[in-house]
């Protein structure tokens, strides 16, 4: 019988977290034993206790926190768990150690690291990259990487990672979660940033660097320029270490009668009912899970190729691509899409039938068939 844990001790709500919750909450389904373990009080754990998943609660202070390692270890000892699952790279850390106190005790234990980023290994520091690379992403103990995309896969390669040990497993979405009646939230919100007949281009994301927010103002203060456009507007949906930054870009490119930061919002979904294009600019991305939500309300896609994201975004099928950190043809796109307005339903209609293949239940029954593997490839 498969017993897993997934460990993910980030106290914040992101992408990886609720890619967490969709795996434990489909592993449910299937009446796996599982537990996830997180930090006290975290989002994870509260929405843990609402979906009914066990959770077990251990502070973890940094990468090398032997104590909390050994405390992971005593609960997969005790549970007799088969599977640890890291969803985050200070989980990856403290799950190698909690192995290797395990294997100690003569206890069979697999170790699965999920892979989100498409940076570089080798982005840690130079000095230290020879220790990290063999202590942490070379250990012998890590049994499989799921690499969320083909383009993180090819990465982890080129870093010297074995082939062998990439599975690519692409995240999932709930498909489902658009379908709630919201029309009071959508006179609510246009009322709210003084929306009419202007085409909006929407923007969910946190106001990170490998978002690349700055080639998306520079591409809105170009797009200024084009004459003849019907009219439109930027609404920017999230916040970031960099939002002081980027008002300041704006405030000099003189855009704010094009643009809004709506910072962060509960109601972040309700967006998506006044968004007519979805517009995204990273220069790095994993694959880009807010994609894959406004592909299943039907959004068109005007974006950068950035990492995964040509390979859930097709150029013009449904949506439009441009190079990162090129703000001119990015501009270019967008001006395009505003001059056609019969591209909005010919992407619209594409994207609801390509996300299908991009369900969490589908991620969520793969990474079961990878466990499985597993446990008969090492028993």
């Amino acid at each position: 019988m498969i017993r897993v844990i997934h460990l993910n001790p980030t106290k914040t709500w992101r992408g990886g977290e609720q890619q967490t919750l969709y795996l434990a909450k489909y592993l449910q389904k299937k009446h796996v034993l599982q537990w996830v373990v997180g930090s006290p009080n975290s989002i994870l754990q509260n929405q843990c206790r609402i979906h009914q998943i066990p959770y077990k609660a251990i502070r973890i202070f940094g990468e090398v926190d032997v104590f909390s390692a050994y405390q992971l270890a005593k609960l997969i000892i005790d549970n007799q768990i088969s599977i640890l699952h890291c969803h985050t790279a200070k989980a990856h850390s403290i799950g190698l150690l909690a192995k290797k106190i395990v294997k100690r005790k003569k206890k069979k234990l697999i170790l699965v690291v999920s892979r989100r980023v498409d940076f570089s290994l080798k982005k840690v520091n130079f000095q230290l990259w020879n220790f990290f690379s063999k202590v942490k992403y070379f250990s012998k103990d890590i049994d499989a990487y799921i690499a969320i995309s083909q383009n993180v896969k090819r990465i982890l390669q080129n870093d010297g990672i074995p082939e062998e040990k990439i599975f690519v497993i692409y995240s999932g979405i709930d498909l489902n979660r658009f379908k709630k009646n919201t029309k009071d939230s959508i006179i609510k919100l246009k009322k709210e940033f003084g929306i009419q007949n202007e085409i909006v281009f929407g923007n969910v994301a946190a106001l990170v660097d490998h978002k690349d927010h700055k080639t998306l103002l520079q591409s809105i203060a170009l797009l200024k320029q084009y004459q003849g456009l019907p009219d439109w507007k930027l609404i920017i949906v999230g916040d970031g270490p960099l939002f002081k930054e980027l008002l300041n870009l704006a405030k000099k490119l003189d855009i704010f009668d094009k643009l809004v930061f709506a910072g962060f919002r509960k109601d972040v979904f309700d967006f998506y009912y006044i968004f007519d294009v979805f517009v995204i600019s990273s220069k790095e991305e994993g694959l880009g899970t807010s994609l894959l939500d406004a592909m299943a309300f039907g959004l068109p896609i005007i974006a950068t190729s950035g990492g995964g994201i040509p390979e859930i975004v097709i150029h013009n099928s449904g949506g439009l691509l441009s190079p990162v950190q090129d703000p001119y043809r990015l501009a270019e796109n967008c001006a395009y899409f505003l001059q056609h307005p019969q591209l909005k339903k010919k992407f619209s209609q594409f994207n609801r039938n390509h996300v299908k293949q991009f369900s969490y239940e589908n991620t969520g029954k793969k990474t079961l068939e990878l466990y499985h593997h597993l446990l008969k490839f090492y028993d």
